[in-house]
């Protein structure tokens, strides 16, 4: 009997070898179909096959618990009789207990070749399913078009090409999520800069879970402050250069928006602890991660919801501490739910991991070169001390 358990556990471990390409040749067009087509039915299968075969810690059952049963219980309260709603909070929740216990690898050795299969799969969908209209490029979703969806997913293939290394695929990426000219993928880029500028305060801020929730929500006050100031004629508007994607300028029916979620969120007691239930797609939606959950779930299962997605992050962030900011940016202009395929996605990219030598390396790409390269050396010693 111990032999025949000896053997199944060394199957398992040679069906998918971490050592191997498999991970990220499995995931990549997965995320991609995710976004491309709205349909997250392959990548669902992917992390159940990763979670098999290559999982790397038991499942957080408190966690996944307690954010089950906050969920679970604010539907009850409100909309016991909404099945599909249910059905679509257990398969994402499920999805985010299955992610906990993933860290999927590449080796460095690799990078030439997941690299051009990243770019050759974004080529695919780049001939088969998207278009223009007028001057602006979005995924072919049907009868809808959504630019603004396809830059967040844009930005998501982004953030995976840096946390593994992949020059070709990040270049490809911020090239089509530009070819948006989404002014949100545009000023999530601006975020990025001003993280790497600073880098040695976001790894503080982010190195602690308690830091990390005070700073997205200090983000998410500060971004609807802004908001209304420019809107209500407080501040002028930017316009850097020509063309849509540099044009920051008042918008009232995005912040009449996030104010209506605001009111229907704290109508009453109810609303406010327990949330109104889904909210429909096609009615006017609050452009806010936070607003948008506060209103669809409440303050009870939105508080455990944050707790539980920050503090992963915190654990898992180094390397990614400027593109983190850039990714709760994304949220700040547009209704990116926490309980979304979004947040499971983002979740998975921080956890990945870059493998050199046998060693995880979970430097910033660009940070380790001008650590080690770009700058003088007493510099570079000076940096090292700092960010360390």
């Amino acid at each position: 009997m111990k032999r025949k358990f000896t053997y199944l556990i060394h199957l398992k471990k040679n069906i998918l070898p971490d050592e191997g390409p498999w991970a990220a040749l499995l995931l990549i067009p997965v995320i991609i179909i995710s976004g491309a087509y709205w349909t997250s039915i392959p990548f669902y299968v992917v992390i159940a096959t990763l979670w098999l075969f290559q999982r790397k810690s038991s499942i957080p059952w408190e966690a996944g618990i307690t954010l089950m049963g906050a969920c679970l219980l604010a539907i009850f309260i409100v909309s016991k009789t909404d099945y599909a709603y249910w059905i679509y909070t257990i398969k994402i929740i499920g999805c985010f207990v299955i992610v906990v216990s993933l860290r999927p690898a590449i080796q460095n050795q690799q990078r030439f070749l997941i690299d051009t299969f990243f770019v050759f799969v974004l080529w695919i969908i780049w001939e088969t399913n998207s278009y223009f209209q007028g001057s602006r490029w979005t995924f072919d979703f049907g009868n809808r078009f959504h630019p603004n969806w396809t830059a967040i997913y844009c930005f998501l293939f982004a953030m995976l090409a840096v946390r593994w290394r992949l020059p070709l695929a990040l270049l490809t990426a911020l090239t089509l999520g530009w070819l948006t000219e989404s002014r949100n993928f545009a000023l999530a880029l601006g975020v990025v800069g001003l993280g790497y500028l600073l880098l040695p305060i976001w790894r503080w801020v982010f190195s602690k879970t308690s830091r990390t929730i005070l700073l997205y929500l200090l983000f998410s006050g500060l971004s609807l402050w802004t908001l209304e100031q420019i809107t209500l004629g407080q501040w002028s508007g930017i316009n850097l250069f020509e063309g849509r994607i540099f044009r920051f300028t008042a918008d009232p029916v995005r912040l009449n928006w996030d104010m209506m979620g605001i009111k229907e969120w704290t109508k009453n007691m109810q609303t406010f602890v327990w949330g109104m239930g889904d909210w429909p797609n096609n009615a006017p939606n609050p452009h806010h991660s936070l607003i948008h959950t506060l209103m669809e779930r409440g303050i009870l299962a939105t508080s455990v919801l944050i707790i539980f997605l920050m503090s992963d992050f915190s654990k898992h962030v180094r390397g990614m501490e400027p593109w983190l900011l850039g990714w709760f940016s994304m949220g700040m202009f547009l209704h990116l739910n926490f309980v979304t395929m979004f947040w499971v996605i983002a979740m998975l990219i921080i956890r990945c991991r870059y493998i050199r030598n046998g060693s995880d390396v979970q430097e910033d790409a660009v940070v380790e070169w001008l650590k080690l390269k770009a700058i003088p050396k007493k510099f570079a010693l000076w940096l090292r001390k700092v960010i360390s």
